[in-house]
């Protein structure tokens, strides 16, 4: 009996720190400043990656230490699920050639994302973004967790 119970406790242990299945979903996408672009993605039944808006202002972190405008973007994303979502994004930059301008990631860090609602993620384009407001493209990758 007592054998019984630590392989039930093992067998506990092991499912407890196996990943969740994560959901993806990834698009690339014609680029536009200044404007809420509708994508209307679904992640996973009930959350969806709603526009994206790229945009630049002159703050972001340690805008002290800057110079020129910081490109940032607001991606909405609703859930109509029936239960919160952690969600990870990342955004990237290209030219008409394919070259690379510009990644900005971010995601709910603490609190999921919560059932019946729609929130705007910020994400700022850091270090390297010099080029970042001529890109002919980008693509957009959501990840729950």
């Amino acid at each position: 009996m007592s054998r019984m119970k630590s392989i039930s406790a093992m067998v506990l242990v092991i499912l407890a720190v196996l990943p969740v299945a994560a959901a993806t979903a990834s698009g690339e996408y014609l680029f536009k400043m200044d404007v809420p672009l509708e994508l209307k993605v679904v992640v996973e039944e009930g959350l969806t990656i709603e526009t994206v808006r790229f945009y630049t202002n002159g703050t972001g972190p340690a805008s002290f230490f800057r110079s020129g405008d910081v490109m940032k973007a607001e991606v909405a994303i609703s859930n109509v699920s029936e239960q919160g979502k952690m969600i990870g994004l990342a955004l990237a930059l290209f030219d008409e050639r394919g070259k690379l301008l510009g990644v900005a990631s971010g995601g709910n860090k603490f609190l999921p994302q919560r059932n019946e609602r729609q929130r705007t993620y910020s994400l700022v384009f850091n270090h390297v973004n010099a080029l970042a407001d001529t890109a002919a493209s980008f693509k957009v990758t959501v990840e729950t967790k």
